[in-house]
């Protein structure tokens, strides 16, 4: 508020009492204290930093400073478990999720648990690293990110998640209680790893974020739909986005999942699959980090000129990669449209402009390792190659799993190539397996199915390892589809089909076959 001219002379006045008052204060040593008390909030006024708002373009995902933060305690579903949840008031959507059991004696009892692997670097970890609970740990709202694997096991089953989403605006935290004993990651134990789903307590809503922290939103689906912002926008918008480079390289392409538009969840440009009247798509979109996606063959891009160069590719491992097939020639056909079904086969083969594309069923890559022929009747010379596997080994050992992959790796990169001119260098893409959708059901009881999405995020690590040795390149589908993980127990429980994840797989995928270069 402006002071009017006839006030001008009493504020000059009151202000210099004011100053005169708290310099007297300041030297009086009776008032010493309470001076201090009086000035803090104004030094902590002129004092404080803004608080800096996250990007979704920012790289990486700094570790937390829990010297700062101030932990709140959540009502937990469970009397076994306790939860807080922490945070600095200087932050934006930076918490920290703390897990801890409430009785001594149950923990004692978990902890106690035969070693869940024969191979003591794994049980060590387990012990020391993670501890005998497994969480599921999902935010909502203004990015949907999860996660499975705590910054730390502080020991006496106590666990703490840390999280720092790259959005501004109301985050919502959920977090599942999902294995315990040790079954989140065991080898030894012959029994169905029981998958609890038990949520440790209601959603958590948090609002850590100063209002200037905008949340950003996805641009609309459709290039045609056009939106008027009143007030208008800077005159350079997405100015950092434009800054950013192509997303390139064999590494996984790290990123985050934002809001869709508004206009895409009320007007959607398709009819969206509800089943059992529960969303499953259409509510996040995602956004790399640090880099951009510019290739053809996006979704709503120009897929045709990515078939103007000869090429074939060949496909072969598990019914991810089945997916895979039908989800890249749905995309390169044109379609913009939700991939729905993905028919079981045992081999498909088709055609779009001058590209050739096989898949051929082979889950655990033991039919190639077996098959003299394989380079020669298999592989037929393909300029790309994309193996899809790990999934199928949920009921191996681990030593046994890292063996495979880098004997089925090795074999496959060995069989002779003849360069073309479009592809002088043939294409090698490891398609890792995505995140285990949390069933319940007979089916995963009666196979006492092992795949747990902590032993996946073990595999994972190693598996990336491997592949780079061998020259490789990585597509992880394991972080892109966990934190969609249980949209699928409404679709066909095992496939991410009609998911907010599928897009940004098809995307590196024609992004590292170099086909739309």
């Amino acid at each position: 508020m402006l002071l009017s001219p006839r006030k001008t002379p009493l504020a000059y006045v009151l202000a210099i009492t004011f100053t005169v008052t708290v310099l007297l204060l300041s030297f009086h040593p009776k008032a010493a204290s309470s001076y201090a008390e009086f000035s803090k909030p104004i030094k902590d006024y002129f004092s404080s930093r803004p608080v800096a708002c996250p990007s979704v373009y920012d790289a990486g995902r700094p570790a937390l400073d829990h010297s700062k933060q101030t932990c709140y305690p959540v009502p937990s579903n469970h009397t076994a478990f306790a939860l807080e949840v922490c945070y600095a008031p200087d932050t934006c959507n930076q918490f920290t999720a703390r897990i801890s059991r409430t009785s001594h004696a149950d923990c004692q009892a978990a902890e106690d648990t035969p070693d869940p692997n024969k191979d003591a670097v794994i049980t060590r970890w387990m012990r020391e690293k993670r501890g005998p609970d497994a969480f599921y740990l999902r935010t909502d709202g203004a990015e949907r990110y999860a996660s499975v694997l705590p910054e730390e096991y502080d020991g006496g089953c106590k666990y703490h998640f840390d999280v720092r989403l790259k959005n501004p605006g109301d985050a919502y935290l959920q977090i599942w209680w999902t294995e315990q004993r040790y079954t989140g990651f065991s080898d030894t134990n012959a029994s169905w790893p029981e998958m609890l789903l038990d949520p440790v307590s209601a959603p958590v809503q948090l609002k850590t974020c100063p209002s200037h922290c905008e949340m950003q939103i996805s641009k609309p689906l459709l290039p045609s739909r056009k939106v008027v912002s009143i007030p208008p926008p800077p005159p350079v918008p997405s100015s950092a986005r434009l800054a950013l480079p192509d997303c390139t390289g064999p590494d996984p392409i790290p990123g985050s999942f934002i809001p869709a538009h508004p206009l895409d969840i009320i007007y959607p440009p398709e009819v969206l699959p509800q089943p059992h009247d529960a969303p499953v798509v259409g509510r996040y979109n995602f956004v790399p980090e640090a880099c951009v996606w510019r290739h053809a063959g996006l979704r709503f891009g120009n897929p045709s000129a990515c078939l103007t160069r000869p090429a074939t590719m060949f496909i072969t491992g598990d019914s991810h990669g089945r997916v895979s097939y039908d989800a890249m020639m749905h995309r390169l056909k044109g379609n913009t449209n939700n991939l729905l079904e993905s028919e079981k086969n045992g081999h498909k083969s088709g055609s779009v402009g001058n590209l050739d594309i096989n898949f051929l069923w082979d889950p655990r890559g033991i039919d190639f390792l077996n098959d003299e022929e394989a380079c020669t009747e298999r592989v037929q010379g393909a300029n790309i190659i994309v193996l899809s596997t790990v999934a199928h080994y949920e009921d191996s050992a681990t030593p046994y799993v890292f063996s495979q992959v880098r004997k089925v790796l090795s074999t496959v990169a060995a069989c002779p190539y003849t360069p073309t001119p479009g592809f002088p260098v043939r294409k090698q893409i490891l398609l890792y397996a995505p995140a285990a959708v949390q069933r319940q059901d007979e089916f995963v009881r009666k196979y006492k199915d092992h795949g747990t999405n902590l032993r996946m995020a073990y595999w994972r690590d190693e598996v990336y390892k491997i592949a780079r040795t061998l020259n490789w390149e990585f597509v992880d589908q394991l972080e892109l589809t966990l934190p969609h993980s249980l949209e699928p127990l409404g679709t066909d429980m095992a496939h991410f089909l009609a998911n907010d994840a599928l897009d940004p797989i098809v995307d590196e995928l024609l992004g590292k076959t170099g086909l739309c270069d």
